[in-house]
This record gives C-alpha cells, sequence and structure tokens, in this order.
C-alpha cells in the first residue's frame, strides 16, 4: 500500500507518518522498485501511534511501550490521568463550597498548587520570573513528594526574594519584548522539547557529539578573540556572568533546582558529562569569570 492510501485509512499527515518512521516507531518494507510498501501491520501500528499520540503520550514513552511489549508503561500513564482528574475534582468541589460558604481559611487548607510550576510562577511573577524561570518550567511539571524538595523550594523562592540581578540593556530589552509580545510555546510543547534534549544528551550519537565539540570550539575561539573580547558585546555578557556567579545563581539558584526537579537533575548531569568530556579533549577550563578558556 502507497502512502496516499495510507492517509485514506489513518487520520495522519504523511509528514507525520514519516517522522514516526525516522524516530523508529515503524517500520517499512519497500518493493522493488524501492517505494515503500505499507502493509495492513503498519496500518494497525499507524494507529496505534495516534491513538497514544491523542492520549498526550510522549514519542519517547511509546518507543518504550513498543519495546517493552507490555502495560506496565501504559498502567502508570493510566494511574497519572485517574490522579490528575481527582485532583480537578477535588478543586472543582473546593470552588463550589467556596461559592456556597465564602470560607477562606476552610477552603485555604483545602486546595493547593497543581505542579511545582504553577506555585513558582506566582512566587516568582512578572519579568524576571518570566527570564530566569520561563525555561526550568517543563522540569516542574510535578508535586512537591519529599522534604528535600520542600527545602529546595523554599530556598529557591528566598533566593528570589533576596537577589537582584541587574540585567544588562540589551539583555533585559530583548527579554522584555519576549515576554510582552512573543507568542508562548504550549507547556506540552516544552515538554517535548525538554524530553528531546534530555534524549540527546542522555544517548549522545558520535556524529552529535562531533558536531556539538566543533561548536564549544568555534565558540570559545570567538568568545576569546581580540575583537570580541573588547567589543560591547563581550565586556557586557562577561559581566553578566561573573555577577551571576557573585550572586550566587551557580551556587545557590541551580543546585536548589537540582533537587527540587528529578528531570532537571538528569538533564543537567547529563550536560554536565558531556562538557566536562569536550572540555578534557579540548583542553578547555572555566576561568575566573566564569568563561571556556583553552590551555595553554
Amino acid at each position: 500500500m502507497k502512502i496516499n492510501d495510507v492517509i485514506k485509512e489513518v487520520d495522519l499527515s504523511k509528514r507525520a507518518i514519516k517522522y514516526y518512521e525516522e524516530e523508529g516507531l515503524l517500520k517499512v518494507q519497500r518493493n522493488h522498485n524501492g517505494y515503500r510498501d505499507y502493509s495492513k501491520e503498519n496500518i494497525e501500528t499507524l494507529k496505534e501511534i495516534s491513538i497514544y499520540r491523542k492520549l498526550g503520550i510522549s514519542i519517547q514513552d511509546i518507543k518504550e511501550i513498543q519495546k517493552n511489549k507490555n502495560d506496565a508503561i501504559l498502567t502508570d500513564i493510566l494511574k497519572k490521568m485517574e490522579m490528575e482528574l481527582t485532583e480537578k475534582s477535588d478543586e472543582v468541589n473546593a470552588l463550589r463550597n467556596y461559592i456556597q460558604t465564602r470560607n477562606v481559611e476552610d477552603i485555604y487548607n483545602q486546595i493547593d498548587y497543581q505542579t511545582i510550576a504553577n506555585a513558582i510562577q506566582d512566587a516568582i511573577p512578572g519579568f524576571i520570573g518570566f527570564y530566569f524561570i520561563n525555561h526550568f518550567l517543563p522540569y516542574l511539571q510535578i508535586k512537591i513528594e519529599t522534604k528535600e524538595q520542600q527545602e529546595a523550594y523554599d530556598k529557591i523562592v528566598e533566593y528570589w526574594d533576596n537577589t537582584e540581578i541587574k540585567l544588562p540593556l540589551n539583555y533585559k530589552i530583548t527579554g522584555y519584548l519576549l515576554y510582552k509580545f512573543m507568542p508562548k510555546p504550549t507547556m506540552k510543547d516544552m515538554i517535548k522539547k525538554m524530553d528531546q534534549t534530555i534524549l540527546e544528551y542522555t544517548q549522545i550519537t558520535p556524529e552529535k557529539y562531533e558536531k556539538l565539540k566543533k561548536q564549544v570550539l568555534n565558540g570559545v575561539k570567538i568568545k576569546n578573540n581580540f575583537l570580541y573580547k573588547h567589543s560591547i558585546a563581550g565586556i557586557t555578557q562577561r559581566r553578566f556572568m561573573k555577577e551571576l556567579q557573585d550572586k550566587g545563581y551557580n551556587d545557590i539558584f541551580i543546585p536548589n533546582m537540582i533537587k527540587l526537579s528529578p528531570k532537571y537533575k538528569e538533564y543537567h548531569d547529563a550536560l554536565q558529562s558531556v562538557n566536562k568530556k569536550i572540555c578534557d579533549e579540548l583542553g578547555l577550563y572555566y576561568d575566573s569569570n566564569f568563561q571556556l578558556v583553552m590551555k595553554k
């Protein structure tokens, strides 16, 4: 069966079908002319993938479902969905009770934020919250479950309550334009990108690693070039990195974010591992201004 016939059978685009094949979710045989020949089994697989995607199941989870040939992952996803429905039901009941009783104390003690992301957005609102916290939101689509997480959350809120970081003017203007006028990606898209990034660093291919190593080397050469080092952009960037270091961003905020979110820890550890390997191979190190430079 050709792809034009396939799209009549399943409610998917050609691009989506080819993407699923590229991701290894679909294995299609080719005929003697080299064209893809979709089988009944391929149609069934595509319908299963379509079901999973409509239910919000990630590509990575679908891969695991296909690989393990059991319902363990689906069962876990079902439990999460049931928990979310229960939480939503509790919120509906709490709002109904509040409308009827107007008892602030009673309702206040009944409900909590759905996720750490919701809580931290309210704790660090406005432009500064957007600039420094927005990147972390997909890692925070969870609830606080441990004492360590609660302590980490409290330290993060305390840090931003007591820390003033001055953004360079060009950073502030660019960031504010993004904050006010640019369309924001959906949380589903942000989570998808997060999962892809984690996968890229935890299972980095030799080709991807070599490409990344070249990018790092070129970046170091540019930033250590005499003209760039003495340019406004170079001076501004170094001053900003030093201020972040001096204000405890790397020593307080990031370590507590690692404790708060297992997903962020996974990403951070994978990135650090790749970064260390590249630095060791290229002879790079961070100087007192937290800038990557090459050993002489």
